[in-house]
């Protein structure tokens, strides 16, 4: 390792609670100093202390809400003046919403949007020359496997989620020979908190399948970044999803997918 990783921080946003956390303490685990991003509240200053009481490395907590030009722009002028060098970035924070789109109000809609396109192309922008200037850097952005599954209910979590899929594989050609290494991980569900469990418990068979641990996607995550690898999808399962994703005719997809929703609308209502 180089002496220049004692003095850099991996910046981790979304970072109180779910996949983030995770990051969080994965990073933490690999002796990497944090500075951990989420909204205001007072689950940052828990993990705080957590982290100092169980890690030996040093953590920052800025509360910004990255949906806002604003919000991003205050965490890149908060790390300038603490002086503090990124040589990782996680983009991280990301919404989503399950609702038919005629039911999904405008400022739901474009709140997705905003986080999950805009707050992952600004916060890159504000860091990509942090990144160049403290090499060997990384880019980690969190995308989803509905980039790869058109999933009635949620259109613009996939399509924000699709755009962070071609978003880091074009950077990943651009900056090829500049010692970043730049990182896609598309998770299928994950059990992060009670209400996403539940959700995914009733999505019958081939959501419950898909279903990975935080902790566990976000250790395959960074060490695949950290070892190079441009795409990763964790979970074998998951895997098999998106190679039978290419194979099956798309009439074989809207049935199963059908079958999937009608399963979903039962349970609902029963």
């Amino acid at each position: 390792m180089d002496h220049m990783h004692d003095t850099c921080y991996t910046l981790i946003t979304g970072a109180s609670e779910g996949l983030g956390k995770s990051f969080v303490i994965e990073c933490a685990r690999r002796n990497r100093h944090i500075i951990a991003v989420a909204l205001p509240g007072p689950e940052l200053a828990f993990l705080k202390s957590f982290i100092s009481n169980n890690f030996p490395v040093h953590i920052e907590i800025i509360a910004a809400d990255l949906s806002t030009e604003s919000g991003c722009k205050h965490v890149f002028d908060t790390v300038q003046e603490l002086g503090l060098n990124v040589n990782m970035l996680v983009n991280n924070a990301g919404v989503v919403m399950t609702q038919p789109f005629h039911e999904l109000s405008l400022h739901h809609a474009l709140f997705q949007a905003r986080l999950n396109v805009l707050g992952t192309t600004m916060m890159t922008r504000y860091f990509i020359n942090d990144l160049l200037a403290h090499t060997p850097s990384y880019l980690l952005n969190v995308s989803s496997l509905s980039a790869f599954f058109y999933l009635p209910n949620k259109q613009m979590y996939g399509a924000s989620k699709a755009f962070v899929y071609s978003f880091t594989r074009s950077l990943q050609a651009e900056y090829r020979n500049k010692n970043i290494s730049i990182t896609v991980v598309c998770p299928g569900g994950l059990s992060s908190n009670i209400r996403s469990v539940l959700a995914n418990n009733q999505g019958g068979w081939l959501a419950r399948k898909s279903i990975t641990s935080p902790e566990f996607v976000a250790s395959k995550a960074v060490q695949a970044c950290l070892d190079g690898k441009e795409v990763i999808i964790p979970g074998r399962i998951n895997k098999a999803f998106l190679f039978l994703n290419r194979l099956i005719p798309s009439s074989i997809k809207a049935m199963i997918t059908d079958a999937q929703m009608k399963k979903l609308t039962v349970k609902k209502s029963g």
